[in-house]
């Protein structure tokens, strides 16, 4: 099921607007993704089925910043009505900044997955910054993780932590290791660690050694 869905949202994203016919009136929409909220994903991926071959990506507001030197593209996934306009149903901000492409901030209706609501705004954001930006090199996706630090409070991660930054860094000193531990621990809880005044660029720094996947999860 998740294979067919990518595919067909795929065929979507390679279009502006799709040509297909929209299955949907406003209302019957409205309908249809209000009782898809809070369903298993199961029922939400069989929405997104009936919704994919009408689905479109549309390239929305285009942003420059000179101070920073970037340039940001919004891209929306609209499912079009038969009488004009359109319900956006998710969205993703690509940014280019010299030689190098970003995107982030994607997000979609909750009657929908987003792993699989995601995939023809990727898909379109990468090629517009390849195709009509001249990115070249890797681009990077920047994503929340929402209740991350609640996680690493609840199971106390940063001890965790502690052990896997010793065996991969042997030659750290304890106390670097200590520094390191506090510092995720400061992070997760929100408060400076002690003896220091602010959540500063120095704990994030310290905690960075500890912070990789493979160690906090």
């Amino acid at each position: 099921m998740q294979t067919g869905i990518r595919s067909a949202l795929r065929l979507s994203s390679r279009r502006h607007l799709t040509s297909a016919a929209p299955l949907f009136e406003p209302q019957e929409l409205q309908a249809s993704i209000e009782a898809a909220r809070g369903k298993p994903v199961q029922e939400r991926t069989e929405l997104a089925v009936k919704l994919a071959e009408s689905l479109g990506v549309v390239l929305g507001k285009r942003d420059s910043s000179i101070l920073m030197g970037s340039t940001s593209y919004e891209f929306n996934l609209v499912y079009p009505f038969a009488g004009g306009g359109g319900a956006r149903l998710g969205m993703l901000t690509a940014l280019v900044k010299g030689k190098e492409g970003y995107l982030y901030g994607a997000n979609c209706d909750p009657a929908l997955p987003l792993a699989t609501a995601g995939a023809p705004l990727v898909e379109r954001a990468v090629r517009h910054l390849r195709e009509e930006c001249g990115v070249l090199g890797p681009i990077k996706g920047v994503s929340r993780l929402p209740g991350l630090c609640a996680h690493l409070v609840a199971t106390e991660g940063w001890r965790d932590a502690l052990v896997v930054a010793k065996l991969e860094n042997p030659g750290a000193s304890d106390e670097e290791a200590e520094a390191m531990v506090a510092s995720i621990e400061a992070i997760a809880r929100g408060r400076p660690r002690p003896g220091h005044s602010v959540l500063g660029q120095g704990t994030f720094r310290a905690a960075e050694a500890g912070c990789g996947q493979q160690n906090i999860f």
